[in-house]
């Protein structure tokens, strides 16, 4: 935006150079470029006749044509709260994930004794979408040094503990998610036995990563996502670039979504390439 005016900010808004959040307020810019440039369409040509004019670099919103099979997606995202991934998709499809660094000096993902473990999901459509985790994670041959919850905004749903070593929960997801992060001292053959209404398994700790250790459910994305995280997260600031893949006959939406070590998440218009 040029300037502050009421017209800018409604331009801006039709043109679809915005982003949401869930609520931590952060900035985000996402810039897509090409060797021979684009052919930027004013309006969808779909829906009215539009003239393009030829450009170098697309933002976030943009409508254009491309001669190229690859195009390079740069972004830059600035939060108040370390920043825990952006994903780069195209639709639907995740096709990268870059993960936050732990800060020089401390403990990398690797080596962590820190653990995120995850539920998400929805059962169907519309209503009936609501699914209850009500869950509980027997941890064996390590001990539990603390905890925190992530997403946790009903008060008489709570992470509690049952006994040393054992953690129940109470949560509803309707295709968003809930988390808690555990620090363990961790044995010889650590693992971890997780009891939900939707499955039950028992994983072994060595065999989590940075990577999404993931269990899928049924349902709509309906899952449990376990994963390292370092024991700190570098404060709120990612960049990176990305090369994408363009089909032909097929229209490619490019955007990102952000989420903090904090559990909010961020979504950005689409670039659509036609």
């Amino acid at each position: 935006m040029e300037n502050l005016t009421r017209d800018d900010w409604f331009t801006c808004l039709r043109n679809r150079h915005h982003y949401a959040t869930t609520g931590n307020r952060m900035s985000i810019d996402l810039y897509l470029s090409s060797d021979h440039g684009f052919d930027r369409y004013p309006v969808d040509p779909m829906v009215a006749e539009s003239t393009p004019e030829n450009c170098e670099t697309l933002v976030m919103g943009n409508i254009a044509t491309c001669p190229d099979k690859t195009a390079a997606l740069s972004f830059s995202v600035l939060a108040g709260t370390p920043i825990e991934r952006v994903e780069v998709l195209n639709g639907m499809e995740t096709l990268r994930t870059i993960r936050n660094k732990a800060p020089s000096g401390s403990t990398t993902s690797g080596g962590t004794s820190r653990y995120r473990i995850l539920w998400r999901g929805a059962m169907v459509k519309g209503r009936g979408a609501r699914a209850n985790w009500n869950g509980r994670a027997v941890f064996e041959d390590c001990e539990v040094l603390k905890t925190r919850e992530i997403n946790a905004w009903n008060p008489d749903r709570v992470l509690a503990f049952e006994g040393q070593n054992t953690l129940t929960w109470s949560s509803v997801t309707a295709g968003n998610f809930g988390a808690f992060d555990v620090w363990l001292k961790e044995g010889v053959n650590p693992r971890v036995s997780l009891e939900t209404e939707h499955l039950n398994a028992t994983v072994r700790f060595s065999d989590i990563q940075a990577e999404d250790y993931v269990l899928p459910a049924g349902g709509l994305d309906l899952e449990l996502r376990l994963f390292r995280l370092p024991d700190a997260v570098e404060p709120g600031a990612l960049s990176a670039i990305v090369d994408i893949h363009l089909h032909e006959g097929r229209d490619d939406p490019i955007w990102i979504r952000v989420t903090t070590e904090d559990g909010f998440q961020a979504w950005t218009s689409p670039i659509y390439l036609i």
